[in-house]
């Protein structure tokens, strides 16, 4: 961070670099308060910048915050998602041809403003006019826009219509939008095929063992606990974040050294006994 601080100017890839770096860590508090310190300095955060920071804010329970980084990216990846679907336009009205990173721009300006339906139609114009511009890609990205949305029929038919074998990136998308849709017959195929490509993936226990939890699945959840727990896979130790007057205070399953233990317990060990003693009351 000291490095940082000194580099004379400092632009958007510089501050997505921190906001990424730090998230990755798990270091997510300061993940968020960069963010906003880059916008009190006026840099104008771009694509790269919210994935990072939605997972950061997301992984504490910045709900506050979290909205208004959602507003934020709305209006600036919406304005540049419907931006580049007019230039996808204006280039056909000029007669100019579009190669697979062009489909795969408009793909994904669709995605980003989950236009579904006008995404499906520029594949299929694709499909039908020049199959060669199709990759791997483009059907990862139609895979994951349809299962986030719900339309797992749609994303069924793509992967079983793939011309080569699915890598794990396809199912993990199809086992995404199933634990977003408590989908669990669907996310148990894509996880036992996630698994069968790589058998330590904690994160598909994980989204497989949400969606049941959703769908209030319980005896589910605790099988694939157990099953996780033979394995010998373990999950980031489970963690509580509450923000109070623009504060974060993280607390982490275990710890036994935060800043204010002494005063925390002694504060749920007086909620603790008098709770115990208005309940004896309402007894009595």
């Amino acid at each position: 961070m000291e490095i940082f601080r000194i580099i004379p100017e400092r632009n958007v890839v510089s501050w997505n670099a921190m906001i990424s770096g730090y998230s990755q860590k798990g270091r997510n508090e300061e993940a968020v308060n960069i963010f906003v310190e880059m916008l009190r300095q006026g840099v104008v955060p771009d694509q790269s910048t919210f994935p990072s920071l939605f997972s950061a804010a997301a992984n504490i329970a910045a709900l506050g915050r979290g909205k208004s980084f959602h507003a934020c990216a709305v209006k600036f990846l919406g304005g540049l998602g419907r931006v580049a679907i007019d230039l996808s336009q204006r280039m056909k009205d000029m007669g100019i041809k579009p190669n697979s990173v062009t489909l795969l721009g408009l793909l994904l300006a669709c995605s980003h403003v989950c236009l579904v339906d006008e995404a499906y139609s520029y594949f299929e114009q694709a499909r039908i006019q020049d199959a060669s511009l199709l990759k791997s890609e483009h059907y990862a990205c139609m895979v994951d826009l349809l299962s986030r949305s719900g339309r797992f029929q749609q994303a069924e038919k793509f992967i079983h219509d793939l011309h080569f074998d699915p890598g794990i990136g396809f199912w993990k998308a199809l086992l995404g939008g199933c634990q977003i849709h408590s989908n669990t017959k669907l996310g148990e195929y894509a996880a036992q095929k996630v698994l069968a490509l790589e058998p330590g993936d904690v994160s598909s226990y994980v989204m497989l063992s949400n969606a049941h939890s959703a769908a209030g699945r319980w005896q589910s959840v605790s099988i694939v606990r157990k099953e996780m727990r033979i394995k010998g896979l373990k999950t980031v130790p489970g963690c509580s974040w509450i923000e109070i007057k623009c504060k974060i205070h993280v607390f982490v399953t275990g710890e036994k050294r935060h800043a204010h233990k002494p005063e925390i317990y002694e504060l749920l060990d007086y909620f603790l006994k008098h709770g115990m003693k208005s309940q004896e009351a309402d007894f009595l």
